[in-house]
């Protein structure tokens, strides 16, 4: 693990959105002037149901052990929401950080006043913690409300556009040959009409004839059925 990711960074903010295939949570820093992306994490959205699973466990954990966190004062009502974009001209990008790193796995720990996150890169051979980030206990069910809105959101979305991709062409149902339909009809036709191109055996006195024909080759039948 690089140094750098092993000391992790205290964000003391967070900032979610999600396009069509994943999310992305960045983590600032806004004490300083200008504000600092100090992370940003890439899921996909199951990863982020799994990630939301275990901070409801830990924040659970905390509120058995320390009581429940100080609530976040509310900005004030009158206070216009600022758009994403004017937010992020306010905000320093580093250029380590701004193409974010992958995670599939997520461990979350705690103290009596922050929660720790692991997000991890588990790829063959072995795993890799990706970033490190500390975050203040007031913050966590900030962060379980916010990741919780934007993944009901993801998913209405979804499921009011519906598949996104067909079925490949070796898997879609293959309409029927019209040769092939018009032979398999003329052959059902022969069985109960006496279809003289559907060719069949008889079997009488065990021995096995051919249909017949000719005029020569019915008296040639008749003899051996006799």
């Amino acid at each position: 693990m690089p140094e750098r990711v092993a000391r992790g960074a205290i964000a003391t903010g967070f900032m979610a959105f999600f396009g069509p295939n994943e999310f992305v949570i960045d983590f600032l820093q806004l004490i300083s002037r200008p504000a600092n992306l100090v992370a940003r994490v890439v899921m996909a959205p199951m990863v982020v149901e799994q990630f939301l699973a275990v901070l409801r466990e830990n924040l659970s954990r905390y509120q058995d052990q320390f009581g429940a966190p100080p609530a976040m004062p509310k900005p004030p009502a009158n206070e216009k929401p600022r758009a994403p974009q004017e937010i992020y001209d306010d905000i320093k990008i580093p250029e380590d950080v701004i193409s974010g790193v992958y995670a599939n796995t997520v461990m979350v720990g705690h103290t009596p006043v922050e929660f720790g996150i692991d997000f991890i890169t588990s790829f063959i051979p072995h795993a890799a913690v990706s970033a490190r980030v500390y975050v203040a206990a007031p913050r966590v069910p900030q962060l379980i409300d916010t990741l919780s809105g934007l993944l009901a959101q993801y998913k209405r979305q979804h499921q009011a556009q519906g598949p996104q991709f067909a079925a490949p062409p070796h898997m879609a149902p293959r309409p029927p040959h019209p040769r092939r339909h018009h032979h398999r009809r003329r052959r059902a036709l022969g069985r109960h009409r006496g279809y003289r191109g559907f060719r069949r055996r008889r079997r009488i006195e065990d021995v096995w004839l051919e249909p017949r024909r000719t005029p020569r080759a019915r008296r040639r039948r008749k003899k051996v059925i006799r």
